[in-house]
């Protein structure tokens, strides 16, 4: 199976590449039939005088892509220098088109330690131990916007479990 997903894996070109190379990229992939398209990170991609204007012309750009063809592109990025303990969206980096302009911003937080908290079942509610939270910062079609989603990932099979959506800490005075 990695064999396979590995034949699909594309690195960096020898030049390096701006967003409207990105978007053509994107593109071809969407002309093979690709049906998910991974860009990470897309803020290796070489700026410009006026990133905000690139940046909003690429995501509606793709967007349209997306939409004609029924695929599904994925953007990765990071967070800003110096700001990687806030969870928000304007702690990721790039420039704001990122946020406004996407369906989506899914925030994969790590735990050093394991961390035990309390979630939220189709069971019902109770203690839980993870190592990994995705906090869901933007969902245009979705009620889950504000909700943090507890995993455990296991460094020795590469899998994540799913435990549950983390309840928020209760504030004490």
């Amino acid at each position: 199976m990695l064999d396979r997903i590995g034949a699909h894996l594309y690195d960096l070109p020898d030049a390096d590449i701006g967003l409207p190379q990105i978007a053509q990229w994107i593109e071809e992939r969407i002309k093979t039939d690709y049906r998910i398209i991974i860009v990470d990170p897309i803020t290796a991609a070489v700026q410009t005088r006026d990133p905000w204007i690139q940046d909003a012309k690429f995501i509606n750009g793709v967007k349209r892509l997306a939409r004609k063809s029924g695929a599904r592109i994925v953007l990765t990025t990071h967070p800003k220098k110096g700001s990687s303990s806030l969870v928000d969206m304007d702690s990721q980096a790039g420039s704001a088109a990122y946020t406004r302009f996407t369906q989506t911003i899914l925030w994969l937080e790590a735990y050093n330690d394991d961390k035990t908290v309390t979630v939220h079942t189709c069971v019902g509610r109770g203690p839980a131990t993870v190592n990994r939270a995705v906090h869901i910062l933007a969902a245009r079609n979705s009620m889950g916007r504000g909700k943090k989603i507890g995993y455990v990932f296991s460094s020795e099979t590469l899998t994540f479990t799913e435990v549950g959506v983390i309840a928020k800490e209760q504030k004490h005075e």
